[in-house]
């Protein structure tokens, strides 16, 4: 019995060991000067602040490459139903070009920064993955 009661400690000691991560929606965007969600620049701010990770916004184009945006859209255009060529040509809010998952995963790269993908499709039905 006393086994037992030992090992219910341990495991309860344990589980308050438990910490809150700080994890960024959408990179760290709301800055001064302001710039973009999900750019690369709300991506490298949000790894200044020190904190656990970042959660980003997955879409394919139409000739399926990996784009890094929330919405449908990325200006009037249907990001499902045009290539990455003419997305390309339209820059982000903030003057910066439009990222690939490619390369927001490339600027991510930092030991111990956390990046969470929010794969979107069609009309924002989606899952979510997490990278290391």
């Amino acid at each position: 019995m006393k086994k037992f009661i030992l090992g219910f400690c341990s495991f309860n000691d344990s589980f308050y060991e438990c910490t809150t991560q700080i994890i960024a929606h959408r990179g760290y965007f709301q800055t001064q000067p302001p710039t973009t969600e999900n750019s690369i620049t709300s991506l490298q701010n949000a790894q200044k602040l020190k904190i656990y990770g970042s959660e980003f916004d997955v879409r394919m184009s139409k000739d399926g490459v990996l784009v890094i945006n929330h919405d449908e859209h990325h200006g009037k255009m249907e990001i499902s139903e045009t290539d990455f060529k003419e997305l390309a040509k339209l820059k982000l809010s903030n003057g910066e070009k439009y990222p690939t998952l490619k390369d927001y995963l490339k600027a991510g790269k930092r030991q111990g920064f956390k990046t969470y993908r929010r794969n979107k499709t069609g009309k924002d039905r989606s899952f979510r993955k997490r990278n290391g």
